[in-house]
């Protein structure tokens, strides 16, 4: 996978890692059509992310109440990233 320019990213509800200029870390969110932001997992929206790359596929591991597959949902896989605050950043 490569990072590609944020304008080819889907926009329909899907969670992708995104990268904003100034940035240390990627974010992972998805596009927000009321607010026209990106919304990471935990609330805080980017104004300018300037690439994208689509989430990697989850371990395949049998984690204890995870479906048959051993899949384990979007929300259990980034659960560490959720915290209280809001924050906006504008890169």
């Amino acid at each position: 996978m490569e990072w590609q320019p944020i304008e080819t990213a889907p926009t329909n509800d899907v969670y992708i890692m995104i990268f904003c200029k100034g940035a240390e870390t990627p974010a992972i969110a998805k596009f927000e059509h009321e607010t026209d932001k990106w919304t990471a997992i935990g609330g805080d929206t980017f104004n300018n992310p300037i690439y994208w790359m689509p989430l990697p596929e989850a371990p395949n591991v049998k984690l204890r109440g995870s479906p048959a597959s051993g899949r384990v949902p979007l929300e259990r896989r980034v659960r560490s990233l959720r915290h209280s605050h809001r924050r906006t950043f504008d890169a």
